[in-house]
């Protein structure tokens, strides 16, 4: 029977009885490399097991594969046992504990915006707003830009400037309200931009849309001052039931009441104030009926309450 360095059991392939290696006498300390067990054997007649031919059995490698295996188990569970940050993998499950770990959910809109700042959305980011009040009246409120996707629901936003859209952007506003002195919606490149039961107020043109951008108005209504939609915007604005509202009549109107106006007097105010009252006097000069006169006084009021 050959037998491997270390064995303290060896078992017969003939017999297949089990012998103790010390208890047994050694033929050679090292198997010869022209031997070979034969494929029948006959004990001999002094043996104890019955003299007659066995045939050669080729030993299993089974108990081999289950001993390698069990010391493979114990290996890994020692491994798993070890904390992760010991093992190098800190960085990488840090990220996948803290999503665990935190109950709070997403984070809530006026964590992301306090409305102090312009709010900025770039990147490959994809956030949401809602139920917000803000109010920055020297500065754009929101400014979109590369691939980001903002989507803005249920708040009111005061501003000298809404929202702009740059890139790859795109934005989304639902039941929104924005005024704003200068555009409430500027989107250039290919940006695209999506206005849902919303109401947007401009004291100046409420939509510009440049290059390949596009605007989709469904529902709400739009105001700006001459025109809700800048002329070169229109073919990239599609209005699906909203209301657009020009408070001042065509270009033709204001060349001919534009000669006749009367001068101003210098005032003390500031200049936003001064803007406005320019504003105010053109929109009153190309006015006609009561309806556009008390829409230019509503705009006035808007106007100055940014300059406070």
């Amino acid at each position: 029977m050959a037998v491997e360095t270390g064995d303290s059991l060896v078992k017969c392939a003939y017999c297949n009885k089990r012998n103790r290696v010390r208890s047994m006498r050694t033929l050679a300390m090292q198997r010869p490399d022209d031997w070979s067990p034969p494929p029948q054997w006959t004990p001999p007649e002094e043996a104890k097991a019955k003299s007659k031919p066995l045939n050669y059995e080729k030993p299993s490698l089974l108990p081999r594969l289950m001993v390698f295996i069990s010391v493979i188990g114990v290996l890994v569970a020692g491994v798993l046992a070890l904390p992760l940050d010991e093992l190098g993998f800190g960085e990488v499950i840090a990220p996948i504990r803290g999503l665990v770990e935190d109950d709070a959910g997403p984070p809530k809109s006026e964590d992301l915006w306090d409305g102090t700042e312009p709010f900025t959305c770039s990147g490959h980011d994809e956030l949401f707003l809602e139920r917000l009040d803000i109010e920055l009246t020297n500065r754009t409120a929101v400014e979109v830009s590369d691939h980001c996707q903002l989507t803005i629901r249920d708040s009111e936003i005061v501003a000298w400037e809404g929202v702009t859209v740059t890139d790859h952007g795109r934005l989304v506003l639902e039941r929104c309200t924005i005024r704003a002195n200068e555009a409430v919606v500027s989107a250039t490149g290919h940006a695209h931009v999506e206005v849902v039961d919303s109401e947007l107020i401009s004291a100046g043109v409420a939509i510009e849309v440049a290059r390949r951008s596009e605007v989709v108005l469904a529902g709400g209504s739009v105001s700006g001052t001459p025109r809700a939609i800048a002329r070169r915007a229109r073919r990239r604005v599609e209005v699906r039931g909203a209301e657009v509202h020009d408070v001042v009549p065509d270009a033709g109107h204001r060349r001919r009441r534009r000669h006749h106006k009367a001068p101003q007097q210098m005032s003390m105010a500031s200049p936003c104030e001064r803007q406005c009252e320019h504003k105010h006097a053109e929109c009153l000069g190309l006015s006609e009926t009561d309806f556009e006169r008390s829409e230019c006084n509503k705009y006035d009021e808007s106007c100055r309450a940014l300059c406070d």
